[in-house]
């Protein structure tokens, strides 16, 4: 078993070192991915300072505990996308033109190798930028936040999110096995999870169900910060937010394995 474990590692090693080379040949549009990410995180900071200039604070939310869930929220969305990002092209880059046959004939996990054919780079900066944003707004949320069981909670949370987020995605990639496209499907994954920046209280019972149990990306932002700001939520659904990120992603998994069975190679 430690065998195995350290034999993937390895060779994902590998993957990174060298498709991290590839891109720092490109410099500029490294750098300017980079930025963009910086940018990105900067507007939606910018926007919620906005909100409160009009207001003292929303739904019992002040503009540090908004920063905060901001904060958390892109660190587990970031993590997960520079190491998970690879199933984006699935249906474009490796099902269309065929890419996948050369990995179903290693003895390697498939989805493994498409994870490690990939990295989001760009993303990098944005998790040191939304570490930067927790620990800004950790004075001004009181000493409380800061305690043993909270940064305990605080490291499996992040673990459990990214795996939660992963699910989601991995199931919106595992579509492209009937579709051929996954790309254009994964706008609508980004428009949707925008939603997580913001407290699950400001949004009608349906939505609040559907952030929770369908596109569940509430246990990868919203339960954790309530938790760790000692706010009044489900303490249900604090604890599970431990819990269901491996069992959201073993059921996505499952359905990934689903689709990989009905896959035909294109001959190509």
């Amino acid at each position: 078993m430690l065998d195995e474990v350290k034999h993937h590692w390895q060779v994902y090693r590998s993957f990174f070192i060298a498709f991290v080379k590839t891109k720092l040949i490109y410099k500029t549009d490294f750098i300017l991915g980079t930025l963009n990410q910086l940018v990105s995180l900067t507007a939606s900071v910018a926007f919620i300072g906005l909100i409160f200039t009009q207001i003292e604070s929303l739904n019992g939310w002040s503009i540090y505990e908004l920063l905060f869930l901001a904060g958390v929220s892109r660190l587990i969305l970031n993590v997960h996308g520079f190491f998970g990002f690879g199933p984006f092209s699935l249906g474009e880059h490796y099902i269309v033109r065929g890419r996948l046959d050369r990995f179903k004939v290693r003895p390697l996990n498939v989805l493994f190798q498409v994870y490690g054919s990939y990295v989001q780079t760009h993303a990098f900066s944005d998790i040191v930028a939304s570490i930067f944003l927790i620990a800004y707004t950790l004075p001004y949320l009181g000493v409380t936040v800061i305690t043993p069981l909270n940064m305990v909670y605080f490291l499996f949370a992040v673990v459990s999110g990214v795996l939660t987020i992963g699910a989601v995605f991995l199931a919106f990639a595992s579509t492209g096995f009937w579709t051929g496209r996954t790309e254009s499907l994964f706008q609508i994954f980004f428009d949707l999870a925008s939603f997580r920046k913001y407290p699950l209280t400001i949004y009608s019972a349906p939505l609040k169900a559907f952030f929770t149990v369908l596109f569940p990306v509430a246990f990868a932002s919203f339960y954790p910060v309530t938790f760790l700001l000692g706010k009044e939520s489900s303490a249900f659904l604090e604890f599970a937010t431990l819990f269901v990120g491996p069992v959201f992603y073993l059921a996505a998994y499952g359905f990934w394995r689903y689709g990989l069975s009905k896959y035909s190679s294109t001959g190509s």
